[in-house]
């Protein structure tokens, strides 16, 4: 399926860290399975969870949660994370709206096995 696709955006595993990667909700990121081996990539610091510190990092698409600035950062964050060897990457989801769909589409491609 992925080798008909006219571009390699258009993949189904686009852009994908050699670690695991499972988009969840804000409020599902203290219950990590193991949480000291799980990094996180958070659409805003309003997502962060009240114990961040028990993760082995935490990396930010934007602060502010503007959804261009989000956008910008997605990918080298991605790549930041997988770097660092973790058993698990959670991210949450952007916003329904604006840029927001276009980053979910992102993510899901990026946690796509396989």
């Amino acid at each position: 399926e992925d080798a008909a696709a006219p571009s390699p955006g258009l993949a189904r595993r686009h852009y994908a860290p050699r670690t695991p990667l499972r988009v969840v909700s804000a409020d599902r990121l203290p219950a990590a399975d193991h949480p000291g081996r799980t990094a996180l990539l958070l659409y805003a610091e309003a997502d962060r969870p009240r114990r961040a510190d028990r993760f082995l990092a935490v990396d930010v698409l934007s602060p502010s949660g503007d959804p261009r600035e989000a956008a910008r950062n997605l990918f080298a964050a991605l790549r930041r994370l997988d770097a660092l060897a973790a058993d698990l990457i959670l991210a949450t989801p952007p916003p329904v709206h604006d840029l927001g769909p276009a980053i979910l589409d992102r993510l899901t491609r990026a946690a796509a096995e396989g």
